[in-house]
């Protein structure tokens, strides 16, 4: 009963979104706030739609933008994914994830000269975060060095500082739900 009663709110929420569009097309925020219902309802495709018609709308909608570029990067479009975060970093240029979500894109584009300094970038951002180094040891291992002696040693390395930093409790964002949604960002 309690799956049927959120199936139903999100049902709901929708179709209010809906109506708000209907009254006022061009309010990019309501496209954020149907994005995140979609994204409940694991409908990642109109979610996708809903958070680029929000940034389309609302140049300035930086949850809108990592959204769109955190789905992308699921579905191997790192093109776009990478579009979508460098915007985010024009509206917010300290912004954690969105360095690491753009060294991801680049990783995926086989930029891994741009995906090592992105990864710095965040490292410079936030040193408590560990996640970076993780990333960078994946880098040195599979694609800078891969199936090499040198690679293998220069990601050992790495991933030594990451497990010297990483603590039990260092963990996704409590708030979040979960690794897949750590970009995906709360409407506001």
């Amino acid at each position: 009963a309690s799956v049927e009663k959120n199936v139903s709110f999100l049902t709901l929420a929708q179709l209010v979104c809906s109506q708000a569009i209907n009254l006022n097309p061009e309010y990019g925020p309501i496209y954020h706030v149907l994005g995140q219902i979609q994204l409940q309802k694991d409908e990642l495709i109109e979610a996708l739609k809903s958070f680029q018609a929000a940034f389309q709308k609302d140049p300035t909608l930086f949850a809108s933008y990592m959204n769109y570029a955190a789905i992308n990067l699921g579905f191997r479009g790192y093109q776009e994914a990478k579009v979508a975060f460098e915007k985010a970093i024009a509206i917010d240029p300290k912004s954690y994830d969105a360095h690491m979500g753009l060294g991801v894109a680049l990783r995926g584009l086989e930029d891994y000269t741009g995906a090592k300094a992105e990864y710095k970038k965040a490292m410079e951002i936030d040193k408590k975060r560990t996640d970076y180094i993780f990333n960078l040891g994946v880098l040195e291992m599979d694609y800078l060095n891969p199936g090499t002696v040198e690679g293998f040693d220069k990601a050992k390395g790495v991933f030594q500082k990451f497990v010297k930093n990483a603590t039990a409790d260092h963990k996704v964002d409590p708030d979040k739900k979960g690794p897949q949604r750590s970009w995906l960002q709360k409407a506001e």
